[in-house]
């Protein structure tokens, strides 16, 4: 069996579409005007995969007529982590060996979010400590018009990335 890093080190194209086709169950618990979090179990582990409204681009959106907001609502934040609240950090990685269907399982709620809010962008970022995090993300992005039709990736900076709706060509 292949270890998580030889499996980020691959350079099969097909890999990360591959490995999004097995999310675990999951629901949404708080869907609002602001905030949208999902809930679910990977190997026994409880997890939730949140996004809130990114209040800062919300403002600008609001008081600048030329803002570009990519044909979607509002910015979004999101994030995942261990939901227990025993962890003491519970947005590192959890040691589980299960990341791969973590991740699958965060796309798979991305990708309904997308559908369900149509917001205009989602951000979300890698602490700089964890390099195989940054590498997944880094592989995530740059696949994100094939694993998610009709929306592009990229990195904004270190460790900071975005996902938004194409622009249709006029």
């Amino acid at each position: 069996m292949k270890s998580f890093h030889e499996y980020l080190t691959e350079e099969t194209p097909a890999l990360l579409t591959e490995l999004f086709a097995s999310p675990v169950s999951w629901k949404w618990y708080i869907t609002s005007d602001d905030q949208w979090t999902a809930k679910f179990i990977v190997n026994n582990v409880p997890y939730i995969c949140e996004f809130v409204v990114d209040d800062a681009a919300r403002t600008a959106r609001q008081n600048d007529p030329d803002y570009d907001d990519g044909g979607g609502d509002d910015e979004w934040d999101m994030s995942f982590q261990l939901n227990d609240e025993k962890a003491t950090k519970p947005f590192a990685l959890s040691g589980t060996g299960h990341a791969f269907q973590v991740f699958a399982t965060v796309v798979a709620i991305l990708k309904d979010f997308l559908r369900q809010v149509k917001p205009a962008k989602v951000y979300f970022s890698a602490d700089e400590t964890e390099p195989s995090r940054i590498s997944l993300y880094n592989r995530f992005i740059d696949s994100v018009s094939d694993v998610i039709p009709g929306f592009r990736g990229r990195r904004v900076s270190q460790g900071v990335y975005e996902i938004a709706r194409r622009k249709k060509k006029r």
